[in-house]
């Protein structure tokens, strides 16, 4: 994962600058700046999915306690019509979710791809 891409950058930017490879060293403190930034990211990711998982729960009250307010009026039209708005708001977090992994694989696949260009060219400087 991103820690262990950040661990082995940091090791290899340690390297370089013992060997005094400067083209390597901007090269690693791109890489390692693109992960953290990657961190940060996805931090903010897991606090905006908590605000979206919270906004729903306080809908979802809302909703039920406007049911309830209606005591024997209640109906059974009213209670499906919550029933569905509750499974097109699922619908729409799943499909979120799921544009964000790909977004998230897609930002990982870039990343092994740079991390294998700075081996490339540390190999080929050797």
């Amino acid at each position: 994962g991103l820690m262990n891409q950040l661990r082995q950058g940091l090791r290899d930017f340690k390297d370089a600058l013992v060997t005094g490879q400067a083209e390597k060293v901007k090269d690693l403190q791109t890489f390692i700046r693109e992960i953290l930034n990657k961190q940060d990211e996805n931090k903010n990711e897991v606090a905006s999915r908590i605000r979206e998982f919270e906004n729903g729960q306080r809908q979802t009250s809302e909703m039920l306690r406007d049911l309830l307010a209606k005591g024997e009026e209640l109906r059974i039209r009213d209670f499906k019509t919550m029933l569905a708005e509750f499974k097109r708001q699922r619908a729409e977090r799943i499909a979120a979710s799921e544009q964000r992994r790909r977004e998230v694989r897609a930002m990982l696949g870039q990343f092994n791809a740079k991390r294998t260009e700075v081996e490339q060219r540390r190999f080929a400087e050797q």
